[in-house]
């Protein structure tokens, strides 16, 4: 069981919503609270957004990332995507002509691939608090390169944006995903790290601007599953770290922020003085884990990660393989915070737990290639990187 003060989510509060100064505790979820649960289940079902529309496009390539993710997120009423995220993993030691002629199964390990996506939602009221949530989503591993750096295991220094030792030291695989580019290729311009610093940075400041009022306040939720965890604690620092000069001009008018990351299966990620890098920025951390699931546990060199577990207990698995493998599995993330509610038919209902991918192609609409990849989305900076128009946003959250 887990500390921390109660409080309410609610929904939508509208622009006439206010609040009092934050106090970092606000920022833990309170398993106690069953609205703090619900929250946690929401979380959980934009993790599992990513995943389904990355499988989908790969089944049916001329479908759009946007229109897909789009579909998926239809019962997270009040969030509007803003950007699509995309991981490079650096080329292999092999020469250009036999990289370009792997098979599609190794896709990833030659091109930046969709890894996730950032999400606003305005006006949520918590308690006596009203807030803009910011919400970065990774999702865990997909391809044969996820899967290829998530047994890199040897510790490297954490480096920050500016290419700086930032604390600590943290499992070579992860770090290679959040923080390698490769620029001759589409989407692959900026590395995860910097998409999300920047992007958190573009609508901390555009929410601040047109939020003015005392007490108010944004919150940036990084969230993970799996690989996409140990993704989200590396991004948790940075945009704290962002943030924290961005304060420095911040008027007095204008609202505070505050960073968390909430994972949920996720590998330990570094050592202590990577712990103690987050600590310091006052990142709060909530590590959701399965009590049967051996990947938090792993790798055995690296400390836990974070402030405390909200440990889950499945009493009907075995021991037996599948059963481990099944523990880690998002739906069984999903499946357990689910049963921790009062209604559970209301909440499956509500997030449409128990919906699959369809395994179906898409009906016919002119050829796949002809059909728009991007149809809000506009590549501000020619950069690759692919967000909502500020303008667009507002309209959105009207």
């Amino acid at each position: 069981m887990v500390g921390g003060e109660q409080s309410q989510i609610q929904g939508n509060g509208g622009n006439g919503c206010s609040g009092k100064v934050v106090h970092q505790r606000r920022l833990v979820i309170n398993l106690e609270d069953k609205n703090h649960r619900a929250d946690l289940l929401r979380y959980a079902v934009m993790v599992d957004a990513a995943y389904k529309t990355f499988d989908e496009v790969k089944k049916h390539p001329g479908e759009s990332y946007e229109t897909v993710l789009s579909s998926r997120l239809a019962t997270n009423a009040g969030y509007v995507v803003t950007a699509h995220l995309y991981a490079t993993v650096e080329p292999l030691p092999l020469p250009p002509w036999v990289v370009d002629s792997l098979p599609a199964a190794i896709a990833g390990l030659n091109k930046p691939y969709w890894f996730g996506y950032i999400a606003v939602g305005a006006g949520k009221q918590q308690g006596d608090d009203c807030w803009d949530d910011i919400v970065v989503v990774l999702r865990g591993s997909a391809t044969v390169a996820d899967f290829m750096m998530d047994i890199h295991v040897e510790r490297v220094a954490f480096q920050g944006l500016d290419g700086e030792p930032a604390g600590g030291e943290v499992a070579e695989g992860f770090h290679k995903v959040y923080r390698s580019n490769d620029a001759d290729k589409e989407h692959g311009e900026l590395s995860v790290q910097q998409q999300v610093v920047e992007e958190v940075k573009r609508l901390a400041r555009h929410l601040r601007r047109k939020q003015q009022q005392p007490g108010k306040l944004i919150r940036v939720t990084i969230t993970g599953h799996s690989l996409g965890g140990a993704l989200a604690l590396m991004a948790a620092h940075d945009a704290a770290v962002a943030l924290a000069d961005e304060d420095r001009h911040r008027r007095s008018s204008e609202p505070l922020i505050g960073v968390r990351a909430v994972t949920f299966g996720a590998p330990r990620v570094g050592d202590d003085a990577f712990h103690g890098a987050l600590a310091a920025r006052r990142v709060q951390v909530s590590r959701v884990v399965v009590k049967q699931d051996i990947v938090p546990k792993l790798p055995a060199n690296n400390v836990l990660d974070g402030d405390y577990n909200i440990e889950l207990d499945d009493h009907d698995a075995s021991k037996s393989p599948r059963e481990l493998i099944k523990a880690h599995s998002l739906d069984m993330y999903m499946h357990l915070i689910l049963m921790t509610l009062p209604n559970t038919d209301y909440y499956s209902t509500m997030f449409k737990i128990n919906e699959t991918s369809t395994d179906q192609a898409p009906e016919a609409d002119g050829e796949a290639d002809d059909k728009p990849k991007w149809i809000k989305m506009r590549e501000d900076n020619g950069d690759g990187f692919m967000r909502l128009p500020v303008s667009d946003l507002d309209d959105a959250l009207l």
